[in-house]
């Protein structure tokens, strides 16, 4: 159990940095597609892309084998839980509530793999 919540803990900490004080105004301005030289699916993908680089390194900590897929699952996830959010389909906090599912899915997956839906090498 202290493994999990460890895990749980980290990958908490380091997406609640880069979805606010690390993500910055300007990233999240594009995002929102305020910013005109760029289109708004830009800057959700860079966004999403640094979620899921910094969800690897987190998870590589624990368990080296399981990094890639799970970076690039968050990948995946954080670009359409936060594209269902720039779109007005769900507001901030079923975002907020959606990656935090996310996060108790990946810690579960290291610190449990044999109880995990997500495939663990």
């Amino acid at each position: 159990m202290q493994h999990f919540l460890v895990v749980l803990a980290v990958l908490l900490a380091v997406h609640a940095f880069f979805d606010f004080p690390g993500q910055g105004q300007f990233l999240s301005d594009i995002k929102n597609g305020q910013v005109p030289v760029f289109h708004w699916w830009y800057g959700l993908t860079v966004h999403a892309l640094i979620q899921g680089v910094a969800t690897g390194a987190v998870v590589w900590m624990f368990d080296p084998k399981a990094a890639f897929v799970i970076g690039f699952c968050e990948f995946i996830w954080h670009w359409v839980i936060d594209m269902f959010r720039v779109k007005k389909f769900i507001g901030a906090m079923t975002d907020q509530g959606l990656h935090l599912a996310c996060k108790l899915l990946f810690a579960f997956t290291i610190a449990a793999p044999g109880f995990s839906i997500i495939w663990h090498p």
